[in-house]
């Protein structure tokens, strides 16, 4: 099955548009994995450990705006070495309704399993608020069903504060099947029992330390944002070139001015012609 999705409404295998259970429609683009450019700055390293640590239930990505978090955990989907299926959900405010919410990851995870959940939907048109007791059970039913190992990524999760979200996804932690991981991504952790995680040893966590740029990693994007930096575009341009948030453009490009001892761009191009590590802008010809 493709991974790219409809750009208006995920279709359901029988050619019927999706929809969440309180009558609207899925909303297609919250479904999409993030597409990489050939050019980005790798993390062989950082994906390796996320990709070697399938045996935990959960792996938290808990770092500020603009670390990468989302960009390592598209890494790792796009790794050749990984063969699991990723079932992505990108998450927002609205997501705090706990029938939206399963009923936007049950979307996604139809993504990698078409067939995945039959029941599911009556069960969360029924549940009257009480997700965990009626409807998560038949999910987890459902994941264990499934014909394959998946990984299922929830992004943006410092979005949600319900406490009724939090509890319903700490019970699909606590009772996943051994062929489904989670993968969460945030900028603050969630409520989630992750000291028991963690002393169980079904907790793989990347932070803003582990998301740093090792030398090989900084050189290249350096080199990379030095030679866009000296281009016309803008910093969120400059990003998307990278593959990285604007935000974390934004910070590199501060670093980039302290090490030079510059304070604009035009002195950051200007010195780093001087030390060489920029060519020399070609002679226009006449």
């Amino acid at each position: 099955m493709s991974r790219a999705c409809r750009e208006e409404a995920i279709s359901t295998s029988n050619g019927n548009e999706a929809a969440e259970p309180g009558g609207g429609p899925i909303v297609a683009t919250k479904l999409h994995i993030p597409e990489l450019p050939a050019d980005r700055v790798s993390r062989p390293s950082l994906v390796a450990e996320l990709r070697d640590g399938s045996r935990a239930r959960l792996i938290l990505v808990s770092a500020p705006a603009g670390a990468g978090k989302t960009t390592v955990l598209a890494s790792w989907r796009a790794d050749r070495a990984e063969q699991r299926p990723f079932a992505w959900l990108s998450l927002d405010s609205r997501d705090n309704d706990p029938v939206r919410f399963w009923s936007h990851v049950l979307a996604a995870v139809r993504t990698v399993a078409p067939d995945a959940g039959a029941g599911v939907d009556d069960a969360l048109r029924s549940s009257g608020g009480d997700v965990t007791a009626l409807a998560l059970p038949l999910l987890v039913n459902a994941l264990t069903s499934l014909p394959g190992p998946i990984v299922l990524v929830l992004d943006d999760y410092h979005v949600i504060t319900s406490a009724d979200v939090h509890q319903s996804v700490a019970f699909l932690v606590d009772h996943l099947p051994r062929t489904v991981q989670v993968a969460l991504a945030g900028r603050s952790d969630p409520p989630l029992g992750l000291a028991r995680l963690r002393a169980s040893a079904e907790l793989l966590e990347i932070r803003a330390p582990d998301l740093r740029l090792s030398a090989g990693e900084a050189t290249a994007l350096l080199n990379g944002s030095l030679r866009l930096l000296s281009s016309r575009l803008s910093l969120r341009e400059i990003g998307n070139e990278l593959y990285v948030s604007l935000n974390t453009i934004k910070t590199h490009t501060r670093n980039v001015y302290a090490k030079l001892r510059v304070s604009s761009r035009q002195q950051a191009v200007i010195r780093a012609r001087e030390l060489g590590l920029l060519g020399r802008p070609r002679a226009a010809r006449h």
